[in-house]
């Protein structure tokens, strides 16, 4: 899942923001028999817990209205000035401890439970 995966709909200059659609990415389904050496492999746990937790990310950059490289704790979780492949994490896990006053309690909840899956 990524941002292309989130599709607002819209009339003219109106766009529906309370009506997001993810966009599913769907696993080819073989057309034959599978055996041993064909049988392709389920989406794992992990996959699906990355899929979540980007959706947490997304859901924090469309409350506060910015990117998670713009939010306040990005900073706080570079090494040496660059990003890590868990600075996205880090940063939305703190992050999400003040989206309760952008955004409302139920919203954090949410958001934590993607993050924190």
């Amino acid at each position: 899942m990524s941002k292309d995966n989130i599709i607002f709909y819209g009339a003219g200059p109106t766009v529906r923001c309370n009506e997001p659609y993810l966009a599913p990415s769907f696993t080819p389904v073989p057309t034959t028999t599978p055996n041993i050496e064909t049988q392709t492999q389920l989406p794992s746990i992990d996959n699906a817990r990355r899929d979540l937790e980007y959706l947490g990310i997304l859901l924090l950059e469309l409350c506060f209205g910015k990117a998670i490289e713009d939010c306040p704790f990005w900073m706080q979780h570079l090494i040496e000035g660059l990003p890590h492949e868990r600075t996205k994490t880090m940063a939305a896990r703190e992050w999400v401890n003040i989206v309760s006053a952008e955004a409302g309690p139920k919203m954090e909840h949410v958001i934590r439970c993607c993050l924190l899956c």
